[in-house]
């Protein structure tokens, strides 16, 4: 079965590519983390509504794509703490994008719901990760490079947006400091700790 996880970001953002684009060397076609995300939230509440086993080997087949590109390890060629983000797809460089933010979310509810412990901590490692980023003073330590940037409070919306050790430009509030806000009130309404 082919893993086709597209949408039009693989094809038209920073990335761009023709629409029948296929990886030859690494035998893979553009992938997207949104696209698998979507899927997997989406079975999963299909799965906590109808109780269908079938729901929840779908949303686990998804979540388990998606965790692939979840960074288990802090990259030392790049100047920020990288462990527990997300990248945004397999043919661009971008390390903890604001989308893992939403994808946290995602792990607590698959915690919740299958009671996999896994997902929890995924979920709190995404969960900071959404926080790395922002132009705040207590985020110096893990974000040398940019913590210092105005105006304070905000995010930047990734790093290393191309795979090289650089400063990435805000797209607004609510994707990235937005993004990680909204996160961590969730976790906090669920009584989980980040």
């Amino acid at each position: 079965m082919e893993d086709r996880w597209t949408d039009f970001e693989v094809y038209y953002s920073c990335s761009p590519k023709l629409l029948d684009f296929f990886d030859h060397r690494s035998g893979q076609w553009p992938q997207n983390t949104l696209c698998m995300h979507a899927a997997a939230a989406g079975y999963l509440v299909l799965y906590e509504v109808t109780g269908k086993e079938r729901y929840r080997r779908l949303a686990t087949r998804a979540m388990n794509r998606l965790s692939l590109y979840q960074q288990v390890w802090d990259p030392p060629f790049l100047n920020f703490y990288g462990f527990g983000g997300y990248g945004v797809m397999n043919t661009d460089g971008e390390w903890n994008d604001a989308r893992q933010g939403q994808f946290a979310d995602t792990h607590l509810d698959f915690y919740r719901i299958l009671d996999d412990q896994e997902h929890l901590e995924r979920a709190i490692a995404a969960c900071r990760a959404s926080f790395v980023t922002l132009f705040l003073p207590t985020a110096a330590a893990r974000y040398p490079t940019g913590w210092d940037r105005h105006p304070q409070g905000m995010a930047a919306e990734n790093h290393a947006h191309g795979g090289r050790d650089h400063l990435c430009g805000v797209s607004g509030f609510d994707w990235g400091a937005g993004s990680a806000l909204a996160t961590g009130a969730y976790f906090r309404l669920h009584n989980v700790e980040v």
